[in-house]
């Protein structure tokens, strides 16, 4: 191959690795601006008492929800956990709040 034969493939080479990447990128942008909701959680100590902290974020672009009821469970059956719903109930997430 000659030299130039070799700096073209390279060029085309880069270009299609950078639209490669480019695209999968626009991709996962899209792909997470039609994903609606998302729920974190971790847990607060206050002596002996612990308690979740709730992350609620809504990454959807056109939709809004209204939090009803939060139940905890662990591997498919209700944990013997008390959640306050009245203190998360009727609170609005907005559209691309994060």
């Amino acid at each position: 191959m000659t030299f130039w034969k070799e700096v073209l493939s390279g060029c085309i080479g880069s270009v299609f690795a950078g639209l490669f990447f480019v695209l999968w990128y626009a991709f996962l942008q899209w792909y997470l601006g039609v994903t609606d909701v998302v729920i974190g959680y971790n847990w607060s100590w206050q002596g002996t008492n612990f308690h979740p902290n709730f992350d609620i974020r809504n990454r959807s672009k056109s939709r809004a929800y209204l939090i009803a009821n939060i139940a905890y469970n662990t591997q498919g059956q209700r944990a013997p956990l008390w959640i306050d719903n009245k203190s998360l109930w009727g609170i609005e997430l907005k559209t691309g709040k994060h």
